[in-house]
């Protein structure tokens, strides 16, 4: 799939989603594409999409069902987060600095949610991640014991395919401080910018957002990555 299609806004997020399922199967795709990886945007909604055609709920409904209600993500919404009538969250700023005001212009389209979309506390993000960094060990149980997600399926989620360093949403390296494979995963809408990195195998990640896009926000977020790693890696050395 494309990395990602002509905003549309018309209609329910599911029949966005609808209409760019059809847009990008139109017509095959180009000769020379094929058989090399490229993130695409589109090709995570269309996953949310099979997701919400084969459980008979709307992507939205389902993720809150399956990942955010058993994590107790409660935080968790669409769209820029606030509202305009009012500052009671930080609003989000293209990269020359100009804030944007809650709403349809604060965002991407929201049919677009399975790629991104999604705001939620720090606190409630670390959540998912934690997840990740005792997944492959543990797998992920309910709060009752039952079990959600095996180990296996973690190990799957975090190794890229023959070859490649790109696994199911996590850019996999080799990192002597993660002391083995680190994951990464970042993101930004143009006015937001968030950035993930995990060490699985010694039980730590680092997590920083910005109320801010472009390319300045990602080395700021990288630099503050940098200087917590760094503390921590210290602090570890001490003890």
């Amino acid at each position: 799939a494309p990395a990602n299609v002509k905003p549309d806004r018309k209609g329910t997020p599911r029949q966005q989603r609808v209409r760019q399922l059809a847009s990008v199967t139109a017509e095959p795709l180009p000769a020379e594409r094929r058989g090399k990886f490229e993130y695409s945007n589109v090709g995570y909604v269309l996953a949310g999409h099979m997701a919400e055609h084969v459980a008979g709920l709307d992507f939205e409904e389902l993720i809150q069902r399956e990942l955010f209600q058993p994590l107790g993500i409660a935080s968790a919404g669409s769209g820029a987060p606030g509202t305009a009538s009012q500052l009671s969250q930080p609003r989000g700023h293209l990269e020359m600095g100009l804030p944007i005001e809650p709403g349809p212009a604060g965002d991407n389209p929201l049919g677009m949610a399975p790629a991104g979309t999604l705001h939620m506390r720090i606190d409630d993000w670390a959540k998912f991640v934690a997840l990740h960094l005792s997944g492959e060990r543990d797998g992920w149980k309910s709060a009752s014991g039952d079990e959600l997600l095996p180990a296996e399926a973690f190990v799957r989620l975090h190794t890229p395919p023959e070859g490649g360093d790109y696994a199911l949403g996590w850019a996999t390296a080799k990192r002597a401080w993660a002391g083995g494979t680190a994951l990464n995963h970042n993101g930004s809408n143009t006015m937001w910018y968030c950035v993930t990195w995990l060490a699985p195998e010694r039980g730590f990640a680092f997590l920083v957002a910005t109320n801010q896009g472009g390319k300045k926000a990602a080395e700021g977020c990288n630099a503050a990555v940098g200087e917590l790693m760094k503390t921590y890696l210290q602090e570890q050395t001490r003890r």
